[in-house]
């Protein structure tokens, strides 16, 4: 995901220079209100309005849509035309138009399709998938991760579900919505994996490596080896143990 963490670079310089445009949403009477997550991605070219700028937040989002909206968000290139350069799939039996958005983000390893080759590209995205995408873009997908539930729960642990009223992750996402969840992605950080466990760190997580070098990069006083990886310890041959653990030798 090299080029999605060039991109979220770039997301805050971006917004420094938000478009002056007035921008409608057609969804005065909602009770939740995502026209800010909106704007920001107009600002960025993510999600493009009708000729009078109405930006239609009330209507649905289909599965090739949300792929476009992906492959944009990932790659910073939100030229559509480029999207749509081959309107087959190579992948999908079932896609007539932006083959080329939804065989990147199947080859992202973001989407999977529904089996034998379908993807539905028009049926409407539902929210549980939009947070399965977001969760395998931000690197938080794990092997034993259940589908559904699991991507939910590292959804609502990456905070991902906080600013969308929806309750029901089954139902059809609104463009809204979906903003939504793609504005919170792109202020949500990159999974990294700590070296010593090699389990993958959420935002608010400790690692080994933390717990024993500290966040601020200052070494904790006393000699630290994880199995056959030391850290001044002065004698490897003298490293025994069982494998996985941690052994810490004070030199107070």
């Amino acid at each position: 995901m090299r080029n999605f963490k060039k991109f979220l670079a770039l997301v805050m310089a971006t917004l420094m220079i938000l478009s002056a445009a007035v921008i409608t949403t057609g969804a005065a009477d909602s009770k939740a209100d995502y026209t800010e997550a909106a704007q920001h991605l107009v600002a960025l070219k993510i999600m493009k309005g009708d000729e009078k700028g109405n930006l239609m937040l009330e209507n649905g989002v289909t599965r090739y849509q949300a792929a476009l909206f992906f492959a944009q968000t990932l790659s910073g290139e939100t030229r559509v035309e480029v999207w749509n350069a081959e309107k087959t799939s190579t992948v999908f039996k079932d896609v007539t138009a932006y083959g080329t958005a939804i065989d990147y983000v199947q080859g992202a390893g973001i989407v999977a399709g529904r089996g034998n080759g379908v993807f539905g590209p028009d049926d409407a995205i539902t929210y549980q998938d939009m947070l399965v995408m977001a969760v395998r873009a931000l690197g938080y997908e794990t092997a034993d991760m259940k589908y559904p539930y699991g991507y939910i729960l590292a959804a609502k642990k990456l905070n991902l579900t906080d600013n969308v009223e929806k309750v029901d992750f089954k139902a059809a996402l609104t463009r809204g919505e979906t903003s939504q969840i793609i504005w919170d992605m792109l202020n949500t950080k990159v999974a990294v994996v700590d070296p010593l466990s090699d389990k993958i760190l959420y935002p608010d997580d400790t690692g080994l490596t933390d717990a024993l070098i500290g966040k601020d990069g200052k070494k904790i006083q006393g000699s630290y080896f994880f199995h056959n990886q030391m850290w001044g310890h002065p004698n490897e041959r003298d490293i025994i143990g069982t494998p996985g653990m941690i052994y810490v030798e004070s030199t107070s």
